[in-house]
């Protein structure tokens, strides 16, 4: 006996009266319809439930049926209606909801399935209905869970789509020119038809729904004579199939059953086939799932119908230095499947364009959504916004856009601030004319790189190739042949996965290319920086390379200023000025006096005030800068020689303003500190009189120690 669990390939239609299943045959390669095995074999099984008195257990179908007709527990019905409007149902005093009923009733449904196949699993389960709905499809979803398969392995579809996968999975000359559907069951008769347009590749089906209860509202059904029974039915075929061209007309429902529709058949099969068959929905239910599996052929057909989005959506941008439109949403795609998201960076843009092209008529439509709101009062460089954008809809017509800042790594981080649209995608008041847009969106891969590459000298991290282009761009002076190692390499190859960019820059490495060459080679490699601005950074890196060796140096002096590092800028501030004495020639005084400036703030970043002051008074005495002379006066406040403050300002005849400025910024910085956790901290320090008073803030002490000496050591 073959234990091996077999995973199916199902197709199940769910009506609130009746359910049918079917299931792929992988032998025969057809559909085996799953039936009831009792007296005779019923392939329409009644969508009721019935709970034991007993042990409070559940039986469905016509086991439900017997059990209620022998007293043994109570009849559940009409729980399919109640999915959508979402109504509970009492059950002998126990309140359920639609929903959970359902969900009760298909998995004690699907165990028929073991008469069949004794082990088996869900590969593929396709659910028809008679109306797609969100709750009804939430409500379906939450089905895997509960019998632990795979979300990604249900699907739920309205009727006309599984109609319409049924009658184009025939033979060829069965869809040759339009095919019709009449549904005919106690709620009524339904004709559905299916245009079939051939013009363009794929083919195209479009669906039209036309409701006959008028005739036959399905209360005639045992009751009326067959004779005119037959007659109404010829009427509603003239009707219906007038002024068309129809290959095959089927029909399926118990209202057909019995044999009554003669006259009518004869006049509905003139020149079309017809056919007669009670699980068409089913069937073509577990066509969906060949097709959802992988075992069908993808995008043979488009089939378009009422919860079937019949627009392409998308955004335009460049990515790989071409425009090109990322589509969002395809059309033919079923709206609850909907799961759309992009990743973008806005340059010279402060919208997003979403694009709406109808797959019939090609016409096209847009609206914008506007960006400006993002980041509040934050102002960023260009380039350096970074979003997600997510598209589903809540039926087949309102689309749901959700935008998402997602921050530039450290450079800028993510605010989590997101914003909503909701947004008709048939509004006929959206812009039909041609988008000119000022700027344009640079497409991502969105991949999210958790390893990043960190510059020793300023301390910046980066995540992705953007953001290392900006880094390269806007520190090109603390950039040099030496970034470009083995290190920066196997980041790119192993957190990028960037192997043909490693590829190059190792040849040019070891050919002995220039920083301007490698800059290029990292820069040109994605879709950030225009031609024209990575021209604009080479000159640049000439402007650098044609530097004496004197500004080089107090470049990399400054750099290390700039990214806290004042121990080590002293150290090349000190080669600069011997350089300078021996070469007094080759700088200016405002150069000298700017150097002496800078040495001055490394020190006072030290707390060495004293040599911070030398360094500010000879810098105003060869640059006679205000930044320099404030500087050095404030220095002097600082080390609280205020009277020799006064004296060099009375000398310098300078304005009150400008003493009165001084004082001011010394105030404001006092307040400043007395803001900081770490005044409060050192105030609790004053009033220690024993060591129990000390041991309780001795670990607050000691982690700010730790924090000063991690900044101080630039770790």
């Amino acid at each position: 006996m073959d234990n091996r669990i077999k995973e199916l390939i199902l197709g199940y239609d769910l009506c609130n009266d009746y359910i049918q299943i079917s299931c792929y045959n992988q032998k025969t390669q057809d559909m085996d319809t799953i039936c009831y095995i009792g007296e005779k074999m019923m392939d329409r099984i009644p969508a009721v439930l019935c709970r034991l008195y007993s042990d409070r257990s559940w039986v469905c179908g016509y086991e439900a049926w017997k059990a209620v007709n022998e007293h043994r527990g109570v009849l559940v019905e009409n729980f399919v209606d109640a999915l959508e409007p979402e109504q509970s149902i009492t059950v002998d005093g126990d309140i359920y909801s639609g929903a959970g009923l359902v969900r009760i009733f298909m998995q004690e449904s699907l165990k028929l399935l073991t008469k069949y196949y004794p082990h088996w699993a869900v590969g593929q389960l396709t659910v028809s209905v008679e109306k797609l709905g969100k709750n009804t499809v939430e409500a379906l979803k939450a089905l895997s869970a509960e019998m632990n398969f795979d979300e990604s392995r249900l699907s739920v579809i309205n009727h006309v789509s599984a109609y319409e996968h049924y009658a184009l999975n025939q033979k060829h000359e069965l869809w040759q020119h339009d095919v019709g559907l009449f549904d005919y069951s106690h709620r009524g008769m339904t004709y559905y038809h299916l245009a079939i347009s051939k013009k363009r590749m794929p083919v195209t089906v479009m669906a039209t729904t036309v409701p006959l209860t008028e005739y036959f509202d399905g209360s005639e059904i045992g009751q009326m004579a067959p004779p005119e029974l037959d007659r109404r039915f010829l009427e509603v075929v003239r009707q219906v199939t007038a002024n068309k061209i129809i290959s095959t007309v089927y029909l399926t429902g118990e209202g057909f059953e019995g044999n009554w529709a003669k006259i009518s058949l004869k006049n509905l099969c003139h020149h079309r086939k017809g056919f007669i068959g009670s699980n068409i929905f089913s069937r073509g239910a577990c066509y969906y799932s060949l097709l959802a599996a992988g075992l069908l052929e993808e995008g043979s057909f488009i089939a378009l119908n009422d919860d079937v989005i019949s627009k392409t959506i998308y955004i335009r941008g460049s990515k790989k230095r071409e425009m090109m439109n990322l589509e969002l949403v395809q059309a033919g795609q079923i709206w609850y499947d909907v799961q759309a998201e992009a990743f973008f960076i806005p340059d010279g843009m402060d919208h997003v364009t979403i694009h709406l092209m109808d797959y019939l008529s090609k016409r096209e439509r847009s609206f914008q959504i506007p960006l400006q709101s993002f980041g509040g009062d934050e102002k960023r460089p260009d380039k350096t916004r970074y979003f997600h954008i997510q598209l589903c809809f809540d039926d087949a017509s309102n689309c749901r856009v959700s935008l998402k800042d997602m921050g530039f790594g450290e450079f800028y981080p993510a605010s989590d601030q997101a914003a909503e649209h909701v947004f008709d995608i048939y509004d006929e008041t959206f812009d039909d004319k041609e988008v000119h847009e000022p700027g344009r969106l640079i497409l991502t891969d969105g991949r999210q790189n958790m390893v990043p590459y960190y510059f020793g000298l300023s301390g910046i991290r980066v995540y992705s190739l953007e953001q290392l282009c900006y880094y390269i761009y806007h520190h090109i002076y603390t950039v040099s042949t030496e970034t470009f190692g083995d290190g920066l390499f196997y980041w790119i190859e192993k957190n990028l996965g960037e192997r043909a960019l490693v590829k190059r820059l190792r040849e040019a490495k070891k050919n002995g290319r220039t920083l301007k060459e490698m800059v290029r080679l990292i820069l040109m490699s994605v879709d950030y920086y225009s031609k024209e601005e990575i021209h604009q950074l080479q000159k640049t890196i000439e402007e650098i390379e044609m530097q004496n060796p004197i500004e080089t140096r107090k470049v990399e002096a400054d750099n290390y200023l700039r990214y806290g590092r004042p121990l080590e800028a002293l150290a090349v501030y000190k080669k600069v000025d011997l350089m300078m004495e021996d070469s007094e020639d080759m700088v200016t005084k405002e150069f000298q006096g700017n150097v002496y400036h800078n040495m001055g703030i490394a020190f006072a970043r030290l707390a060495n005030g004293e040599a911070a002051l030398a360094c500010f008074k000879k810098a105003y005495e060869r640059n006679g800068s205000e930044a320099s002379r404030d500087a050095w006066l404030m220095m002097l406040k600082i080390l609280g020689r205020e009277e020799e403050m006064l004296q060099e300002t009375n000398r310098m005849i300078l304005s009150p303003d400008i003493l009165e400025r001084i004082n001011q910024r010394f105030k404001d910085a006092e307040h400043s500190f007395e803001a900081q956790p770490v005044s409060e901290m050192l105030e609790k320090m004053k009033d220690i009189h024993s060591e129990s008073q000390w041991d309780e803030i001795c670990p607050e002490v000691l982690a700010w120690l730790e924090k000063e000496k991690g900044e101080y050591r630039g770790l």
